[in-house]
């Protein structure tokens, strides 16, 4: 008869090594939930790194089309931020010369909608006649 077992056989000291990696292993794993839980939640220096999700639109227009600097700069003047970043509980948004200028308040069961933010924000300025 064939014994599965007989060949599995490992000494002690194999055994508690391998515990002890696949402990130290999940400790790690744990730390870096617990950072992708609290990141990007305020404007810290840690913090502020971590997100699921960065929207760059500085230079949304590459730099070999005529007129891409004006063209750039004028996503700016009309409202939008130069980067949207996303976190699990909130998002926030700044430029790349100055950082993050705000985060949103962090709510549960957050979900990101690029279009609504960044039609609030074009619209912000707006006035209706």
């Amino acid at each position: 008869m064939f014994d599965a077992h007989a060949n599995d056989l490992r000494p002690y000291s194999t055994v508690i090594w391998h515990r002890v990696v696949r402990a130290l292993i999940y400790t790690i794993a744990f730390i870096f939930l617990v950072l992708v839980v609290i990141g990007n939640i305020s404007n810290k220096p840690v913090l502020r790194e971590i997100y699921f999700l960065k929207i760059d639109l500085a230079d949304i227009i590459p730099l070999s089309v005529p007129n891409a600097v004006l063209i750039n700069s004028v996503a700016r003047s009309i409202g939008l931020h130069d980067f949207y970043q996303v976190g699990l509980w909130n998002f926030c948004e700044g430029y790349e010369d100055t950082g993050i200028t705000t985060c949103s308040k962090p709510e549960p069961l957050y979900a990101f909608n690029p279009v609504q933010i960044i039609l609030n924000e074009l619209l912000a300025g707006a006035t209706s006649v």
